[in-house]
């Protein structure tokens, strides 16, 4: 039986479909199954509580209208409206583009995605995946061995089951910092392109009076931060994502966006 724990069991545990991963790709494939009437679905991830709480909410939580809809989900944990995208460049030129999104509570919807779901979600890191000779896969991880017939690598920038079963990483995983600062939010995107060395910074709304202000690490200070936190994003071509039983999603899949490093909505 596996647990929540590490206590580890010799007899594994069997599932129809795994899903690695309770990110945004992650908690829309259980989210998705469960529409489709697909049962017997786990959910395994390396965090939860208020670890996993934290580590989603430190991130610009932007999404378009469009995205939205073409995930076929709606939420009802929406921080702001977003009507427009400001980018300023270094010489003092700028531009204003309008845009129909929002700012989320990430792991509010999160939670509400994986309740819609039947899954089961149990906390665990997994260290490796295997195809199994008879078919389906074999997961070895820190709460117990698991065996199911299909797996959804939705296990971020540097993901096993990528690694394991495709072989690939990505090209480069680039650093970067997000820190939740006391301000206006306002209800624009902006985007500063140019002082920084192949890379920009930027400020979005947030929740609370505060704003989320993010760059690539080592080329930026926010004074007074509340929170901050610092995750990968992969960058690079990704020479497959799907084969028989498993497919790839989200960051696992190098679905980052290339221009603005945003990538909620392709993992939705």
């Amino acid at each position: 039986m596996l647990s929540s724990g590490t206590q580890r069991s010799d007899e594994p545990f069997r599932c129809r479909v795994l899903v690695i991963g309770s990110g945004p790709a992650g908690a829309s494939a259980a989210s998705h199954l469960s529409r489709l009437g697909v049962g017997d679905v786990l959910v395994l991830d390396r965090l939860s509580g208020d670890r996993h709480r934290r580590y989603h909410s430190i991130c610009g939580e932007a999404v378009s209208d469009r995205s939205l809809k073409r995930a076929d989900i709606a939420t009802s944990h929406v921080i702001q409206r977003v009507s427009g995208i400001d980018i300023m460049l270094r010489d003092g030129r700028s531009t204003h583009i309008r845009a129909s999104g929002c700012i989320v509570d990430r792991e509010g919807m999160l939670q509400e995605l994986l309740s819609s779901s039947e899954a089961r979600v149990v906390e665990g890191v997994a260290r490796s995946v295997r195809r199994l000779p008879e078919g389906g896969f074999e997961v070895d991880a820190s709460s117990g061995r698991i065996v199911c017939d299909a797996v959804i690598g939705a296990d971020g920038a540097f993901s096993v089951v990528r690694r394991d079963l495709f072989g690939t990483r990505p090209e480069r995983s680039d650093p970067i910092v997000n820190t939740l600062v006391p301000g206006e939010p306002g209800d624009a995107l902006k985007f500063y392109v140019g002082g920084i060395p192949g890379g920009y910074s930027w400020d979005f709304p947030s929740s609370g009076g505060r704003r989320s202000v993010g760059f690539p690490r080592g080329h930026g200070t926010v004074p007074g931060s509340a929170e901050h936190g610092a995750r990968f994003i992969p960058v690079g071509r990704v020479p497959k994502a799907s084969c028989e039983g498993c497919v790839l999603a989200g960051d696992a899949a190098g679905l980052a966006n290339p221009l603005c490093y945003g990538g909620i909505g392709a993992a939705l």
